[in-house]
């Protein structure tokens, strides 16, 4: 079992990094937790706006790279990390 404890905004895209990389290939049970709001108050500080949306994007390919591992099909990038796929409203991801 492995137990990942972080600040709240990084526990969806850290879980399913683990579930990838540790669960699928060891058989590693994974439990990600997050820091309660006490906690992040004392020790931590508040994210700016560029860090949140940033750990929002870290989700979602995190999210894409786990179930295109469950599925088995490529998810684009040499490490899993490539662009989002275009918005259906104008503009996009780059």
């Amino acid at each position: 079992r492995v137990l990942l404890v972080t600040n709240d905004p990084y526990v969806l895209h850290q879980h399913c990094d683990a579930v990838r990389l540790l669960g699928r290939r060891y058989g590693c049970g994974i439990e990600t937790v997050g820091y309660d709001d006490l906690a992040t108050r004392e020790w931590g500080r508040p994210l700016s706006t560029t860090e949140l949306l940033q750990e929002v994007r870290s989700s979602l390919l995190a999210m894409r790279d786990l179930h295109a591992a469950l599925d088995g099909t490529p998810s684009g990038g040499v490490s899993g990390r490539g662009t989002l796929p275009p918005a259906t409203t104008t503009g996009g991801w780059r």
